[in-house]
């Protein structure tokens, strides 16, 4: 059975090896295909000619067994183009026979190699990533890969996860991992380019105002001013802005909310979700979406709930959440199976619950639906122009949701005009 060695050669070789070409300076030990490690140094494949049979008994080399992978460092680091240290990597760059070097190293390893300056090289001679190999598997990082609508950056590098992650990714995911690290520092300043904080920056201070001025009122279960002290600030109310004009109450209830507990899950949802679309769609498309579906479900609840007074800005919140429907439509053939089937999930749960939780007391369900209603349809105009290629079919999207806001908002303005029956 053959044999494989590596022994040292003497520098006053035989004359029948002088002839035997090396990159390294060294000396072929074999006629049948000898690698070449430089610095005086081969490794041979046990078919050498008759004066090296003589020498391989005397030699002091170690006798590897047949297939046995070859691992062997010389002592001086004269490789050619960077010396390979394992058996399955390919020797230094620029020799003759570097391309043969790489097929012999399949000889000795079936396995991959590493070169001196760190890299990795399977049999083939790809590059092998050995930490993503020998990297765990993380829950977190693959659900935050496969989650376009995740604002905050996955801040868990190198960090086991542990349980209480999970609740923090799913209410706070700003919470998670250092909250002074470079990742998050980065998520702080991308925050401020947002539409979704700055919008949010106003409604706290309105609030304070609203507070300020009308104090806390017992009688509100949102824990909050009194409804006189809100119509005074801008609520809405349908009779003053039929008989007096005020047609700026239309806006206004945008910034304003109705106590501690209507503004706390008001801007859970706005940062945490709304803010996430945002990353994606930029502050130019969320800008006009929100004041369209907040105008328009306000224009809703003044046909449907003439006699109450309103105030928020979950109409604008859930137009948000409807143009994502109209993105996931938009975009379906765009999206992969799994991170499609997640959104279209979230989507869902998120509408399911806001519809049941608009028809309890103290809600304006008409707001809702008519925030939902028109930011849907103004969706599919604000991403037909990016995500349609097709020149026609673009701008027929556009003008068609373009014009069914406009004949939606004429429509409720008409029956709010003409129809509807308003009192002090």
């Amino acid at each position: 059975m053959p044999v494989h060695t590596i022994r040292d050669l003497p520098s006053d070789n035989n004359n029948n090896n002088n002839n035997n070409p090396s990159s390294g300076g060294g000396r072929s030990l074999g006629g049948g295909g000898g690698r070449s490690l430089g610095g005086g140094r081969s490794l041979g494949n046990g078919s050498s000619n008759s004066n090296n049979n003589n020498n391989a008994s005397s030699s002091s080399g170690r006798v590897l067994s047949s297939g046995e992978a070859v691992s062997y460092q010389p002592s001086s680091a004269n490789y050619a183009g960077g010396a390979a240290d394992n058996g399955g990597s390919s020797s230094g760059g620029g020799s003759m026979f570097g391309g043969m070097f790489s097929r012999l190293g399949g000889m000795f390893s079936q396995g991959s190699g590493s070169t001196a300056g760190g890299g990795s090289y399977s049999a083939t001679g790809q590059p092998v990533d050995v930490e993503s190999q020998n990297r765990p598997t993380d829950p977190y990082q693959q659900q935050y890969d496969m989650n376009e609508d995740m604002f905050w950056s996955y801040n868990l590098h190198g960090i086991t996860p542990q349980w209480y992650h999970t609740c923090l990714m799913c209410c706070c995911p700003c919470f998670v991992g250092p909250p002074c690290s470079p990742t998050r520092k980065q998520d702080y300043k991308n925050m401020l380019k947002t539409f979704c904080f700055w919008i949010s920056i106003v409604q706290i201070i309105y609030f304070i105002v609203e507070v300020s001025v009308g104090g806390i009122d017992s009688s509100n279960p949102s824990i909050g001013p009194s409804s006189s002290t809100l119509l005074l600030l801008g609520a809405k109310s349908a009779y003053k802005i039929k008989k007096e004009y005020q047609l700026w109450r239309l806006f206004t209830p945008l910034i304003m909310h109705a106590g501690f507990l209507h503004l706390f899950m008001n801007l859970f949802v706005q940062v945490m979700i709304c803010m996430g679309y945002e990353k994606t769609w930029k502050w130019y498309r969320v800008l006009p979406i929100y004041i369209i579906a907040g105008v328009g479900g306000n224009l809703l609840s003044c046909v449907a709930l003439p006699d109450s007074v309103s105030v928020g800005a979950s109409g604008a919140i859930m137009g948000l959440i409807g143009a994502k429907v109209a993105n996931i439509i938009i975009r379906w053939k765009k999206i992969p199976t799994q991170p499609k089937i997640m959104q279209c999930i979230s989507v869902g749960f998120i509408i399911v619950i806001t519809l049941l939780w608009s028809f309890s007391d103290y809600v304006d369900y008409a707001g809702h639906l008519g925030g939902l209603m028109c930011g849907f349809i103004i969706g599919f105009a604000c991403f037909a122009i990016t995500e349609v290629s097709d020149r026609i079919y673009k701008w027929t999207i556009f003008a068609m949701s373009v014009g069914l806001t406009f004949v939606i908002y004429l429509t409720l303005s008409l029956v709010f005009g003409l129809v509807t029956t308003v009192s002090a």
